[in-house]
């Protein structure tokens, strides 16, 4: 009888000690590609830190992995890596006038540090695609026209 006056209570209190997630085998979701793959610049870059760098003009709209906007497998990028948030794909152009190597990384003003993991398609010039997981955001951040700056 004592046993069960021990037991009986941790019977009661065993779920409410079991962690609230549970690891379930799902895809990764948004923020676990965030916090796996993206390569952080704490430091918050301003134009004065490029005041001497050459900058380029072009054209910058965000893309989604989907099939239709890249090729059959939308979750890797042409660096072999896995998406993430914070890379970036340029024109086939730029990266053969500047010899970007994929991991460069680049500045575009007035949005930030990217790194260079993935290619655009042959008919684009002049232009860089921004990953985001989101369509909604992507078409509401529409066509940008600002400088590139390359850090490498």
């Amino acid at each position: 009888m004592k046993t069960w006056k021990i037991i009986l209570p941790m019977l009661i209190l065993t779920p409410i000690l079991v962690p609230a997630e549970i690891p379930t085998g799902r895809q990764p979701t948004k923020n676990s590609f965030y916090k796996k793959n993206h390569e952080y610049d704490e430091k918050q870059r301003t134009r004065e830190d490029f005041k001497n760098k050459r900058k380029i003009p072009i054209t910058v709209t965000k893309y989604n992995p989907e099939p239709n906007q890249t090729d059959s497998t939308p979750f890797i990028m042409a660096s072999n890596k896995t998406v993430y948030v914070g890379a970036i794909a340029l024109s086939k152009d730029l990266e053969e006038k500047y010899g970007f190597k994929f991991g460069d990384k680049v500045f575009l003003e007035k949005l930030g540090t990217y790194v260079f993991q993935d290619r655009m398609h042959e008919r684009w010039t002049k232009k860089a695609d921004i990953f985001s997981f989101s369509r909604e955001e992507a078409l509401k951040f529409g066509l940008v026209k600002t400088n590139l700056i390359i850090i490498k």
